[in-house]
């Protein structure tokens, strides 16, 4: 083994020596279509693992063979140019990329360690670049990807400042596992926590007994965390076939991050401020106006008539409280550059959002520092450190059963009583200088003051977070036709969350329980680690290249929280040790992950690609922990060159995939709690029995389309067909009391989902000054449940009002309720009553995104549209129970009653008329940019070289009648605040809206330097 392991160094090194006996260099430049210089372009001779890259001048030179030789010039945003170099000839004539409108020549993403070309990929993996992602400012990426990718089902918990939303890939996956997908950044995987800072402990959304409700209480997930302008491209795997080299945490896709970095060049800067200004988008119009004492008393109660009268003046609470037009600012601003061996990037972010309810707010402030580092010619390091700080206030919204939520005050209250203070200098506002000191008035109807407990709560959630990536990249072994690569990634991802809450206890609402003055201290550290080994052989000739890769990935996770909430606080002292009642809640999770995977990939000809891999995960979580669980791939496309005119060129693909969904952290375990019995503490073991033999949910997916290129590749058309099957899924099924368990989740059923997505992109002009491209995706599934081994059980929510109900045959969304038809005095409690409502999926999604540009002038829009699907409005409904909708006096044309009293008489026998459907059409993002003449910005100072300013606005308008949906003010169709957690329901639970924070639309004016 020796000899012959000498024998191949000794053969490698006399090719080399023989190669470099044997070449000349070759210079030439690049350029663009308006001869502008290219920097970073990669110069590869074709059949060969020969490159370079051209520098800030769109220079290059390389060293090649010296007989005649093909070079292939290429960069992402641009087609591919290739040029014929005769031997003995050292210079070529200047070489223009044209922009790639269909990106086809970006490298999407196939393995842990490798890539390939789009226009030879086997998947529809949808990518969106750093100048789409960034046509309007947001909170966070997630809302910037809206409308944007095929089969992408964006909600938001709410409208709060900060951000908060839940991203849903392909449809269904699991039933109670969960259901978001993995989120990757520069190779390291990081955290998506959702975690209530305990606001439970005031509104007592689900009861008295637990601080937190990360369920109903709408938090922020923390990928909003990042800044959305470090982020060079975002490439969704959505489906199984594609996510399959993650293994049993791809079960719903990935999310893979890259941030920019530095190229070759000069420092070069880049500042940007951003004004924006945020205000309401829908509204409940004020409630109703009471025309008679009679119908105000019969709403509110005797009490009304203290403070009803005749004409009386309409104080409406709703624009008090959130009414606000506050001004957003938001201040970016990056360095980079660097030479052959090193390059850099950093960048920094400060954003102050105020929200348009009164007195809540959110901030963030990112540093990012990116380094990449050449040692010699075979080694090379990238690293990356991003610092974050977040705080935000986001008030008191969500489910209440304390009389604390503002809207859910805000049905239960007359718009003839005034509730705001009078300030020190005795005139009434929402707001006073200073809350202490102001006087609020006593709500007769409800026991809640929302502009008192907005001024004098006290709510903070602060996050400090660090994610550190580093990859080392080592050429063991570069030969014209042989590279071999070894590589070592890996990074963390640490963040500690705490919440303050204080509320005080003269707050009206605080003496209802007895125990006045709340105090709620939480904690949370978070810690996400991996590392991952990669070996990637690579094989290139002039008509094939094949790529062998195999690597090592390990993972750990830790989360701990804990919650303090202390009651009753006595004197008012806002300590812990000063509360009557105290309640502690503590989480402790460590998860261990360990894969192995090896992947084929031959690429013949530049048409036809073959892939094949396997991945082996064991798991911590699982109740053998020591099992491996393999998960493989396959896929193929084939390239076929068409005779031109229409169809340039057509593809055919398809891939198979296995993907895993890990058991529940604490599954396998039945575990115990502390009790009290007479002042004696013991033990117990809880209702739910572990499962020793917990393993992951399979998901199969198959995978099939065509995409065709028109017009002389001007156009693309990508149809794609899907049906994953998703086998053993976690489930929870009742134990008989002989077992001393309740109950206890296992693996059985079977799900299907079956699917179809169509993107069309291309461009209708393209010419040296003017370019406008169009886009548009489509997306549709339907699920079924084809195997239940338990009976049909309700997954989420009420059936009095509306719940998804799981029952074999049918689809995992199905919404159902009771529901008697008027007048047949039906029971409405025996099941025998239970109808289906609809599909809480849609029927189908879209989006169209558009970009023009001529000279210096730009223009984009954004337009999201889903037709179907279903919300359910939980604060209409809050309206119509105390008689106080807007509309309520209005007379139904067939009946001649009252609507409102039409409604509430069949509120919980007929619960449709609260679910409604959700289709709608958005206008998500909009904006309008030029470019500053450079006459102007060089008069200010000759070290600017370019500047712009542009005019943006984001979610201007919603229209929810022209796709046939139910237009109701006061509810957004796209938000969705019951489960919007990390619970299991959270799957399956996208239609439930009750008392959430309003959505705004909001309008900005940057203005961009570079230096």
């Amino acid at each position: 083994m020796r000899r012959l392991f000498s024998a191949l160094v000794l053969l490698v090194l006399a090719g080399l020596s023989t190669a470099n006996a044997q070449t000349r260099g070759v210079t030439g430049r690049v350029v663009d279509a308006a001869d502008r210089p290219l920097d970073g372009v990669e110069v590869l001779v074709t059949g060969t693992n020969i490159n370079t890259f051209t520098n800030q001048e769109g220079v290059f030179t390389l060293s090649v063979p010296a007989g005649a030789v093909q070079l292939m010039v290429r960069q992402i945003g641009y087609r591919r140019a290739v040029v014929n170099v005769p031997a003995g000839v050292s210079a070529v004539d200047v070489i223009t990329l044209v922009q790639d409108v269909l990106r086809l020549e970006e490298v999407v993403v196939t393995g842990h360690a490798t890539g390939v070309e789009r226009r030879n990929l086997a998947n529809a993996v949808a990518t969106v670049n750093a100048a789409e992602l960034a046509k309007a400012p947001a909170a966070s990426v997630e809302q910037m990807l809206a409308g944007k990718v095929a089969g992408v089902d964006f909600r938001e918990n709410s409208g709060a400042p900060g951000g908060g939303s839940r991203v849903r890939l392909r449809g269904m996956t699991s039933i109670i596992g969960s259901g978001e997908p993995l989120y990757v950044i520069d190779g390291v995987i990081v955290s998506d926590q959702k975690l209530d800072v305990g606001m439970n402990a005031v509104s007592r959304a689900q009861g008295s007994s637990s601080i937190a409700s990360t369920s109903q209480m709408n938090p922020i997930n923390r990928i909003a965390d990042l800044n959305p302008n470090d982020i060079e491209s975002v490439e969704v795997l959505k489906g199984a076939s594609a996510a399959a080299i993650y293994g049993s945490r791809a079960s719903n896709g990935v999310i893979l991050i890259q941030t920019k970095r530095g190229r070759v060049g000069a420092p070069r800067f880049q500042f940007r401020q951003g004004f924006g200004v945020a205000m309401r988008s829908f509204s409940y119009n004020g409630g109703r106006v009471f025309q008679t004492l009679e119908d105000a008393i019969a709403s509110f109660g005797p009490q009304a008539a203290d403070h009803w009268s005749p004409n009386y003046e309409v104080y409406n609470l709703e624009d008090q409280l959130s009414g606000r037009k506050p001004l957003q600012v938001e201040t970016t601003a990056s360095m980079s550059g660097g030479t052959e061996n090193t390059r850099y990037y950093v960048s920094g972010q400060i954003r102050h959002e105020p929200g348009i309810v009164i007195l809540t707010e959110a901030n963030k402030a990112n540093l990012r520092i990116n380094l990449d580092q050449d040692i010699g010619d075979n080694f090379t390091i990238a690293t990356g450190l991003e610092v974050l700080h977040t705080s935000a206030d986001r008030g008191m919204f969500g489910n209440d059963n304390a009389g604390t939520s503002y809207y859910f005050v805000l049905p239960h209250h007359p718009n003839f009583f005034d509730l705001r203070p009078t300030c020190e200098d005795g005139v009434k506002r929402a707001v006073c200088d200073n809350p202490k000191t102001a006087s609020y008035p006593e709500n007769p109807f409800v026991a809640s003051n929302p502009l008192q407990s907005a001024a004098l709560m006290d709510r903070n959630d602060k996050v400090w977070r660090i994610i550190g990536t580093g990859r080392l990249d080592w050429e063991a072994l570069t030969t014209g036709t042989h590279q071999l690569r070894f590589g070592l990634n890996g990074g963390f991802d640490e963040f500690t969350q705490t919440g303050d809450i204080v509320s005080p206890p003269e707050l009206q609402f605080e003496p209802d329980d007895g125990l006045p003055g709340t105090r709620v201290l939480s904690y949370a550290a978070s810690l996400n680690t991996n590392v991952n080994f990669n070996a990637v052989h690579r094989l290139a000739t002039s008509s094939l290249t094949a790529t062998s890769s195999f690597g090592i990935q390990y993972e750990f996770r830790n989360l701990n929280v804990s919650r303090n909430a202390a009651r009753g606080l006595v004197a008012g002292t806002a300590n812990l040790g000063s509360g009557i009642s105290q309640l502690i809640e503590e989480v402790n999770q460590t998860e261990k992950d360990f894969g192995l995977f090896i992947q084929e990939e031959l690429l013949l000809k530049e048409r036809l690609l073959l892939t094949a891999g396997l991945r082996a995960d064991r798991s911590s979580n699982n109740a053998l922990t020591d099992e491996y669980y393999f998960y493989p791939k396959a896929a193929a496309s084939y390239r076929l060159p068409m005779a031109g005119g229409l169809l340039s060129e057509l593809k055919l693909r398809g891939a198979y995939g296995q993907t895993g969904n890990r058991p529940i952290y604490g599954q396998k375990f039945s575990n115990m709690y502390t009790t009290n019995v007479t002042g004696v503490g013991g033990t117990l073991i809880s209702g739910s029995a572990g499962n020793p033999t917990a393993k992951p949910e399979r998901q199969a997916e198959y995978e099939g389309g065509v995409d065709a290129q028109l017009f002389g590749g001007r156009w693309l058309v990508e149809l794609t067909g899907y049906r994953k099957v998703v086998k053993d899924l976690l489930l929870r099924q009742t134990l008989p009391p002989s077992t001393g368990f309740s109950s206890q989740v296992f693996n059985g059923g079977v799900l299907r989902v079956n699917g179809f997505e169509a993107v069309v992109s291309g461009s209708v002009i393209q010419t040296r000054n003017a370019l406008l491209t169009l886009g548009l995706n489509f997306a549709m599934n339907r699920s079924k449940i084809l195997e239940l081994p338990v009976p049909p059980f309700r997954a989420g929510g009420f059936f009095t009002q509306g719940a998804i109900f799981i029952e074999q045959d049918s689809s995992a969304t199905q919404w159902v309720a009771y529901d008697t038809v008027p007048g047949t005095g039906m029971d409405l409690n025996p099941a025998t009553y239970l109808r289906t409502q609809g599909d809480a999926e849609p029927r189908w999604t879209s989006g169209m995104t558009m970009s023009y540009a001529f000279k210096g002038l730009s223009l984009s829009s954004t337009l999201e549209a889903q037709k179907g699907g279903l919300i359910n409005l939980g604060t209409w409904r809050h309206w119509d129970m105390r008689r106080n909708g807007f509309d309520h006096d209005e007379i139904d044309p067939v009946t001649g009653e009252k609507v409102g009293e039409l409604r509430r008489r069949f509120m919980r026998t007929v619960p449709r008329t609260y679910t409604r459907d959700a289709s709608y059409i958005r206008m998500r993002e909009l904006r309008v940019a030029m470019e500053i003449p450079s006459g102007i910005y060089e008069k200010l100072w000759g070290g600017i070289r370019s500047a712009n300013v542009s005019l943006s606005g984001r979610d201007l308008f919603t229209d929810q009648k022209i796709l046939g949906g139910d237009f109701y003010p006061g509810n957004d169709p796209a938000v969705a605040n019951y489960n919007s957690g990390d619970q299991a329901a959270n799957n399956v639970q996208f239609t439930r809206e009750f008392a959430s924070y309003p959505s705004s639309r909001s309008f900005w004016f940057q203005i961009d330097f570079g230096f």
